[in-house]
């Protein structure tokens, strides 16, 4: 689960620029754990802004030893999370750092940088996984996800491994070129498995699943055993991924893929 770090004018934001910061960092991040520094507290005090200072009762605490930005950085990374601010300042310096960083984007909604650093160091993230990043576009599929992914066979296969049922269709992603050939080298590694089951008579095939990010959404890559598929990858999630990240064909995407 992703942490977010809240800086002094991120809590400010819902006041200066009427958005819903909740709603805002959910979009780009699922559901998070959010937490203010002990040092933004004390900012907060000593501006006696008590609206962000109510506001941020509502968020987890973490104690910091430095005042200001260093505390907000200290947070980040003591907690290996990312900041939400609207600090051209902090945000330089925490994309120096490798922390990825939320931002106020034409006054009206959040946007996220440096994403891959919430999933890679140096190409392994934390668990020394390797990560594989591919780029690509946005494209329509025919269809069949739909339907493989109503089968209860699945839908229960996918709330064991993962918690969750996955929306039912897949965004499809077209890759070529570079991002073609690393997803060609990811179809040969072994993944976390959802067996094939037989229902209503019919046997269905086992898929290979990769935990992943697109565009920072939480999401799963799947190599079905059997597809129509060549050059475009598969990516499932709990919700409709067109609708969360405003996706439309043709956009172009960056895929962050966990090889266990």
């Amino acid at each position: 689960m992703t942490k977010v770090i809240l800086d002094t004018n991120a809590l400010l934001m819902p006041f200066q620029f009427s958005i819903n910061l909740d709603d805002e960092i959910r979009r780009l991040v699922g559901s998070p754990k959010v937490y203010v520094p002990s040092s933004v507290v004390e900012e907060l005090r000593s501006l006696e802004e008590k609206a962000a200072l109510e506001l941020s009762d509502r968020y987890r605490k973490v104690g910091v030893e430095k005042d200001g930005d260093d505390g907000v950085l200290e947070a980040a990374e003591k907690l290996n999370g990312m900041i939400v601010t609207n600090d051209k300042g902090l945000k330089k310096r925490a994309l120096d750092r490798k922390i990825a960083v939320g931002f106020l984007r034409s006054r009206s909604h959040l946007e996220l940088i440096g994403e891959d650093h919430m999933f890679t160091q140096g190409g392994k993230n934390e668990e020394n996984e390797d990560i594989l990043k591919l780029r690509g576009k946005v494209v329509s599929g025919v269809g069949e996800a739909r339907y493989f992914m109503a089968l209860e066979g699945y839908k229960r296969r996918f709330r064991e491994k993962f918690g969750f049922e996955p929306f039912e269709g897949t965004l499809n992603v077209e890759l070529d070129g570079e991002a073609l050939e690393k997803f060609n080298v990811l179809k040969d590694k072994e993944g976390i498995s959802i067996d094939g089951f037989v229902e209503k008579g019919k046997k269905f095939a086992s898929v290979e699943c990769f935990p992943a990010k697109i565009n920072g959404a939480e999401s799963l890559v799947i190599l079905p055993e059997k597809t129509r598929y060549e050059d475009q990858a598969e990516i499932a999630a709990e919700e409709k991924l067109r609708k969360r990240l405003g996706l439309e064909d043709d956009d172009e995407v960056e895929v962050l893929v966990k090889i266990p």
